[in-house]
């Protein structure tokens, strides 16, 4: 685990994890593209879909998680939604809002919503397996260190 990479001062830094869910977008983005390019989509059209579907997915993936495991200090005040410090991410927030953003944008540009599922499908896996790395140099999802002594009584 390594949560934090550089700190610049006590409450700024880079963090294993941001660095990682901003690799995963990235990552995502690109086989998005190549994939687009191989079914006949112009890549082009999609750049601001993906600031948009970013942007979504992350707003998306913050309110889950207020919503399904802090609702009492996030219902007594609503500003911590807008606190870095305070809170996490859930990833199927996060996929439900870049996905209706995506199908939004996709019928608005007039871009065959099924092609591009066809095309996002593996990109948003791929953006689950690199984030998922982030949540193991983080340390936050695999439980905490137990410190209980085994007992040989067997």
């Amino acid at each position: 685990m390594y949560p934090t990479i550089y700190q610049f001062s006590e409450s700024a830094g880079v963090h294993s994890y941001g660095l990682m869910i901003l690799l995963a977008l990235l990552s995502a983005f690109v086989i998005s593209s190549k994939r687009a390019r191989m079914i006949g989509i112009d890549s082009d059209d999609l750049p601001m879909m993906y600031l948009l579907v970013a942007v979504a997915g992350i707003l998306g993936a913050r309110l889950f998680y207020f919503l399904f495991s802090d609702t009492t200090a996030f219902f007594n005040d609503p500003t911590i939604f807008f606190e870095g410090n305070e809170g996490g991410l859930v990833f199927y927030g996060g996929a439900i809002g870049g996905v209706v953003t995506g199908v939004i944008y996709c019928t608005f540009k007039k871009i065959p919503v099924w092609k591009m599922a066809d095309i996002g499908g593996p990109a948003i896996m791929l953006g689950l397996a690199v984030g998922r790395l982030g949540c193991f140099f983080a340390g936050c999802c695999h439980g905490a260190a137990c410190d209980a002594s085994v007992s040989s009584t067997l």
